[in-house]
């Protein structure tokens, strides 16, 4: 059989950057005649995102052959001082490195020797390649390593902002909104941050990027069929909005963790040692991303972002126990008696949710096994990679 190339390229974020170069890896193991290059971006105000690309280049490259990876010649940043959110910083420096992408993509179709380019895989924030890909003849793909919910929240958005006048600010609205992919309304309080300010830059942004999924010749999600279900069909039965075909591939999980590249691996080691010595099921693991440690109003401000993902576990997926979804402002305090009341409900061993959720993960690591919903998916991708051959 013929050898064949995949491209990839993602935000410089490890929230953006650790799923798509594991989803990458799962090509060259899927496929032994596919080999993966992963173009980076680079941000030296990042230093655990330029130690986690360190270490890469390394371990990842002495595990397997066929994953390479191309740094790109540095564009130059955009001013800080012009955005008013971070999203908009990074759009524009992603989209200064347009002619840097293009010039990698031309080098990888010439070297034929190694094989034909036949898709590359950007990530949510990427659409300006869209483009490039356009103009190279190479097959685009969006990857997106956020759950299908927030993939339909996007791909609605484009219809949302049309039907609100724009004098008008959803965080004003005491509607609930019907949006593609839920089966229940979702309330305005439950919206991401991005959406409370239209007129700032971090929303135009959003509602930019999510015009051009469509323009993609397929999306990614990192979730799997059993867990989203109904919005999974939703996003393929729709006759309401334009949607590329849909593959559910996930969960995509970095299995080494940050223990192998962060900056404060002794402590990793010895969280995991503590963990290792607890009964099972008995520790409730809170976290908020890859920020590390943070300061009570740092907390506050990543906690904005959950109101989305609180309402998909709590009312979409029958998973998680709520406490309040109603803390925005800042000014609810959330009492011990209710923690309590939530983590009681939650631990209870005959727990509904509980039960519910060990039957999930159990799903969860089914559909990596042969003929697996995730596993049939990713086969499907790639024959249809390799079928332009």
């Amino acid at each position: 059989m013929k050898r064949a190339k995949v491209v990839f390229i993602s935000t410089p974020a490890l929230g953006n950057i650790v799923p798509i170069i594991e989803f990458a890896k799962l090509f060259t193991q899927k496929n032994k005649n596919l080999s993966a290059t992963i173009l980076l971006i680079n941000i030296p105000q990042r230093p655990l995102v330029q130690s986690y690309i360190d270490s890469l280049t390394t371990t990842t490259t002495n595990a397997t052959g066929n994953i390479h990876f191309l740094s790109l010649p540095v564009a130059d940043p955009p001013s800080l001082d012009q955005f008013e959110a971070t999203i908009g910083f990074l759009s524009l420096l992603i989209q200064n490195h347009t002619l840097q992408v293009k010039n990698a993509l031309i080098d990888l179709i010439s070297d034929s020797d190694s094989g034909q380019v036949v898709g590359f895989f950007i990530d949510m924030f990427c659409t300006s390649f869209i483009d490039v890909a356009k103009e190279l003849n190479i097959p685009c793909y969006l990857y997106v390593a956020s759950p299908a919910t927030f993939l339909s929240f996007m791909l609605h958005l484009p219809i949302l902002d049309a039907q609100v006048s724009t004098d008008i600010e959803y965080k004003d609205s005491a509607n609930d909104f019907n949006i593609l992919g839920f089966s229940n309304p979702v309330p305005v309080k439950c919206f991401p941050s991005f959406m409370l300010k239209r007129h700032i830059d971090g929303y135009s942004w959003f509602l930019h990027h999510a015009t051009r999924y469509k323009e993609t010749k397929g999306i990614i999600v990192n979730t799997f069929q059993e867990l989203e279900p109904f919005c999974l069909n939703s996003l393929v039965h729709t006759t309401s909005h334009v949607v590329p075909p849909i593959y559910p591939i996930g969960p995509v999980v970095d299995h080494n963790g940050p223990a192998q590249w962060h900056q404060d691996s002794w402590g990793h080691e010895n969280v995991m040692k503590w963990l290792d010595n607890q009964e099972p099921s008995s520790v409730i693991f809170l976290s908020f991303g890859s920020m590390g440690s943070l300061k009570d109003s740092q907390v506050k401000e990543i906690a904005k972002e959950q109101h989305l993902n609180a309402f998909e576990l709590v009312k979409e997926l029958d998973l998680a126990v709520e406490i309040t979804m109603d803390y925005r402002d800042g000014t609810t305090l959330v009492s011990s008696e209710e923690v309590a009341k939530g983590v009681k409900k939650l631990m209870d061993g005959d727990g509904e949710v509980r039960q519910k959720f060990k039957k999930m993960s159990e799903k969860c690591k089914d559909v990596w096994k042969e003929n697996g919903s995730s596993s049939n998916f990713l086969g499907h991708l790639i024959d249809e990679l390799m079928a332009v051959i």
